[in-house]
């Protein structure tokens, strides 16, 4: 919560000054006409961060802080926690920052001095009085705040708490509760628990969202044009969209314990757990993660994982993806203010979801009685796919009750499965001479060739490629065949598939 306080008097770009005239001469130590003046920073103040001295040094400096205390180190002795004091620090608690939030504080700082501005009698231990005066005029006091070159606020973010519970602490201080939109500087630390969820809007309009059970601390926060932004998390997950960086000396990073992710104009998320180990995903744009090893970049749909056993990026499906990254993309979607997202590449395509219709047609091969051009129509449904590093592995289910798996690449796909062996039969006789001696697969090489978006998915539409069907018949099981000779003992047809949906 930000307060302005001052004394009496403005003088300068440096400080108030209050002047106590003597009206007796038993006045104690001041005789008659004698000005006494004492000289008090003008301070806007945040009590959650260092303050901000209004006096023409923007400059931040380290102060303990007292929550709730609303006092300025060097104007405790000059206003009270009058009623106009707590006017006053309603209204800079709302003041945006900048040239405009100055106009504001500052107006109710002149609202403070009002009182002070006619004739107020005290008397001293000596029975003589004293008036004080100072410039009780608004139009004074807000003409002067803006003629400060130095009248401005630090940099500050805005947290919103979208889902309870969010925290937010200041340096040392205890956290507090957030239950409605905050402003937060460099050195806050933003918690959440299980069910809480909080936006932080950077002065660029980069924005963080911070996702349950995490906590980041905000280690560098610049102006709007400096764009300096950095993030520290070591526990939780973060989702980042960043606007483009314009200057060299611009920066956008997340500090982790396994590497540091910095970006210059990006989509990405950062989800740490215990161990540490830390997932990089990005969806636009370029990721550089600088770690032990050596500095790694991650392109839009990749993912990394550090450390881990893959230290090369690999990309991810769109049926792959986290809920922390879809519930993100969504919420993305519904905002003005987010960077937007490229399609993603066929490699992210999902290939889970609404059925596959398949046509399967025998090109050659004399591993069944089929001929040439026989065609064949089922459909599948395939899962939600496992990945471990660059491979993921998916099983599908046939209209015809058929199961297999398939591991995916990127966009090359490839599946093996085993049918039941095939019994030996006379081909004159059409005696069954044993059972079960021949061994049958049938093995797919695919590629997916189509995407578009369905329902909020990046969705693989077209897939084609081969499949093989292999009959073999093993040399020490030949016999049972009757000496089955070796070019009657493997066998192989070729057919093609297209895949639709």
């Amino acid at each position: 919560m930000q307060e302005c306080a001052s004394a009496a008097l403005l003088k300068g770009a440096h400080g108030i000054e209050e002047r106590v005239h003597g009206e007796h001469a038993g006045d104690g130590d001041q005789s008659e006409g004698e000005n006494r003046q004492r000289r008090v920073p003008l301070q806007c103040v945040d009590h959650d961060l260092p303050s901000v001295s209004i006096d023409g040094d923007s400059r931040h400096r380290k102060h303990p802080a007292r929550r709730g205390s609303g006092s300025a180190v060097a104007a405790t002795d000059t206003l009270s926690r009058s009623r106009h004091s707590r006017q006053r620090e309603w209204l800079c608690a709302r003041t945006p920052s900048g040239r405009s939030g100055v106009a504001l504080c500052c107006a109710a700082i002149a609202a403070s001095l009002r009182p002070l501005g006619g004739s107020a009698r005290r008397h001293d231990s000596g029975g003589g009085a004293m008036r004080t005066t100072a410039f009780s005029s608004a139009a004074m006091a807000v003409a002067v705040c803006l003629a400060m070159t130095g009248c401005a606020s630090a940099p500050a973010a805005t947290v919103d708490p979208l889902q309870t519970q969010v925290q937010l602490a200041a340096g040392d201080a205890d956290p507090r509760d957030l239950e409605e939109q905050s402003g937060a500087a460099q050195g806050d630390v933003i918690s959440t628990d299980a069910a809480g969820l909080a936006e932080v809007v950077f002065p660029d309009s980069s924005f963080m969202r911070v996702g349950p059970s995490s906590e980041v601390e905000i280690t560098e926060l610049g102006a709007e044009e400096a764009q300096r932004t950095s993030i520290s998390l070591d526990i939780g997950e973060t989702w980042h969209n960043v606007q483009e960086l314009v200057s060299d000396e611009a920066v956008y990073e997340v500090v982790t314990p396994v590497g540091t992710a910095s970006v210059r104009g990006t989509v990405f998320s950062v989800v740490c757990v215990e161990g540490p180990s830390c997932e990089f995903i990005v969806f636009e744009g370029e990721l550089e993660v600088e770690g032990d090893d050596g500095t790694v970049t991650v392109d839009p749909y990749e993912r990394v994982v550090i450390p881990g056993a893959q230290p090369e990026p690999s990309t991810i499906p769109a049926d792959a993806l986290p809920d922390w990254a879809t519930e993100n993309i969504a919420r993305d979607g519904e905002s003005d203010d987010a960077v937007a997202l490229p399609d993603p590449p066929l490699e992210a395509a999902a290939l889970s979801g609404d059925e596959w219709a398949i046509l399967i047609t025998k090109l050659e091969g004399d591993a069944s009685s089929d001929p040439p051009g026989a065609q064949v129509s089922v459909t599948w449904t395939i899962s939600e796919p496992e990945c471990d590093n660059a491979v993921c592995t998916s099983t599908w289910v046939s209209s015809s009750g058929s199961t297999g798996s398939l591991s995916r690449s990127g966009t090359v796909i490839t599946g093996e499965r085993v049918l039941d062996p095939l019994p030996c039969i006379d081909s004159v006789t059409g005696e069954v001479l044993a059972e079960g001696v021949a061994e049958r697969t049938i093995s797919y090489e695919l590629t997916i060739t189509g995407a578009e978006e369905r329902d909020g998915i990046w969705a693989a539409t077209q897939i084609a490629g081969e499949q093989r069907e292999l009959v073999f018949v093993p040399p020490e099981l030949r016999a049972l065949c009757r000496d089955l000779p070796p070019d009657e003992a493997e066998k192989e047809d070729l057919r093609s598939v297209e895949m639709t949906r």
